[in-house]
């Protein structure tokens, strides 16, 4: 038995186990690759942690299938192309938000989860429509490091520490239910903060970014999935 096997047999991301297990996604990816230090030892205690939460499904090994795999598509690719340049420390900072569009059930949510559970400096945040600026801000912050504050002003505050500690990728999902001021802010938040952010949402995204003319000076080529 092995942790990506209960993962997968729980239908449990990289990244809720992480949250559960109160650890660093990275970590648990690692640890499902076999790659981090004393990876057994740290995969026996996984596996019992997650048990005691209740999450003791399991499916032998040769029987497990990983549900999060995505097809490496040429739209795939793009994404995750468009990702990491967003993501780079190096890159520029001048066109730091990126956009993806397409219909629904193309795989954007899929991707961008899958993109978020398996970079350490990528998180992944999920509009929900009728969401206020500040509920925004703290999901994206929680997103960011696990920490959700009450008010406009700390959100924005603490995006920016964490992101001048280190390069942080966001995606928000849905964007294109995003009410029309939003944009503006999340350019605003993109500035002042360098946070480089990545917008998925259906066709109406576009439209709704071409009425922010400057917010439409920043964003790269859309890619469309």
């Amino acid at each position: 038995m092995s942790l990506r096997s209960v993962l997968s047999a729980n239908r449990l991301s990289i990244g809720a186990a992480a949250r559960f297990l109160e650890m660093d996604k990275s970590a648990v990816s690692k640890i499902c690759s076999k790659t981090y230090p004393n990876w057994e030892q740290k995969e026996e205690e996984c596996i019992r942690l997650l048990a005691e939460k209740g999450y003791a499904k399991t499916v032998p090994d040769e029987f497990a299938v990983d549900t999060e795999a995505v097809v490496p598509t040429r739209s795939v690719d793009a994404f995750i192309s468009l990702a990491d340049d967003l993501s780079d420390p190096e890159g520029s900072r001048c066109s730091s938000i990126g956009m993806v569009i397409g219909t629904a059930e193309r795989g954007k949510t899929h991707t961008a989860r899958r993109y978020a559970d398996s970079h350490p400096d990528a998180c992944y945040a999920l509009y929900i429509e009728g969401s206020a600026r500040v509920q925004l801000l703290r999901d994206a912050r929680e997103a960011l490091a696990n920490v959700r504050p009450i008010t406009f002003g700390t959100c924005l505050s603490l995006i920016h520490e964490t992101c001048k500690q280190r390069r942080r990728l966001i995606i928000i999902d849905e964007a294109d239910k995003l009410p029309v001021s939003f944009p503006e802010l999340l350019r605003g938040v993109n500035e002042r903060c360098a946070m480089p952010i990545l917008l998925a949402g259906e066709e109406g995204l576009k439209y709704k970014a071409d009425g922010v003319p400057r917010l439409r000076s920043r964003i790269r080529k859309p890619v469309v999935l």
